[in-house]
């Protein structure tokens, strides 16, 4: 599925209980919690979050849960990250 499809709709990602949900309802305001502003990069979403005290603009892959990725970070940027508990 396409960003496209998702034009004029409200679209939320609950990633916690692995759902996704699409309706008419207008968007509440933008909180920087529940509901984020988005950039369209290449008909791809990206918001911006803070990782490990680091601000930066992710994208929301939808699909990376279903090939066992939670989160993936480029190299230069893991490097500056204290993650522990990896495995």
């Amino acid at each position: 599925m396409g960003i496209g499809l998702f034009q004029n709709v409200v679209v939320k990602l609950d990633y916690p209980s692995n759902r996704l949900s699409i309706s008419e309802q207008s968007l509440p305001p933008e909180d920087g919690k529940d509901v984020l502003k988005y950039t369209d990069v290449h008909f791809l979403p990206y918001v911006d979050v803070v990782l490990g005290g680091i601000p930066i603009n992710a994208c929301i892959d939808t699909c990376a849960k279903d090939i066992g990725v939670d989160l993936s970070v480029p190299v230069d940027f893991a490097s500056r990250l204290r993650l522990r508990n990896l495995i």
